[in-house]
């Protein structure tokens, strides 16, 4: 079962490489990894061509921002599960493995998730446990116990053309987003399409946890 992986990314040197060996040490032996950065002006694009050999995709140009990025990055998406994680985030050993379990055990699910912790720079000190909870689209309206990174699509039943309408849509009612745009906004932005992508793939399945 391919696993495709989009990690966006904008002058996140500091990060970057943990994100990139924490995706490879997964040794999934069909994961697609696509890196899509926003012209980084850091050692981004250096930690990049030092992993290129064991990256399906990536480009460095400027970009509109993070939903833009996912956009470039899901047109090249081809694995049967897909999902994105951003360039200081990082995934616990096995769950690549353990996400495709699911989906073979689970045939009808179209999205698996699970756990997620909050950690501090050092990627292990940890400051707050985000623990999943069997789904329920009323709870998850009052309270937003699904974590991004921890959520995986299966691509038959919610494809990524979804997510890229959904940025779209966001991004006009935003405005585009340029280098100029406060963090702030680039992160409510951020945190708007997750959960937007979300609310859109649940309709008319119940995930997997």
């Amino acid at each position: 079962m391919k696993i495709s992986i989009v990690t966006p990314s904008f002058n996140q040197g500091a990060y970057l490489e943990a994100t990139l060996r924490s995706l490879l040490a997964q040794n999934y032996p069909d994961l697609e990894l696509i890196v899509i950065d926003g012209g980084s002006s850091d050692q981004s694009v250096e930690i990049i061509r030092r992993y290129a050999s064991s990256i399906s995709y990536w480009e460095s140009e400027k970009d509109r921002g993070q939903s833009h990025a996912l956009n470039k990055g899901f047109a090249h998406l081809h694995g049967e599960v897909w999902s994105w994680l951003n360039s200081d985030d990082l995934l616990e050993p096995g769950v690549l493995r353990r996400v495709a379990d699911e989906f073979r055990q689970h045939p009808k699910a179209g999205v698996v998730y699970g756990d997620c912790l909050y950690v501090d720079e050092d990627g292990e000190t940890v400051i707050e446990k985000f623990p999943g909870e069997p789904y329920s689209r009323l709870r998850h309206l009052a309270h937003r116990f699904i974590a991004q990174p921890s959520c995986f699509f299966r691509t038959s039943t919610v494809s990524p053309s979804c997510a890229c309408a959904i940025a779209r849509e966001i991004e006009s009612v935003t405005g585009t987003v340029t280098a100029r745009v406060d963090e702030a906004r680039q992160a409510n932005q951020s945190v708007c399409a997750s959960f937007t992508v979300w609310q859109n793939s649940v309709r008319d399945f119940h995930p997997t946890r």
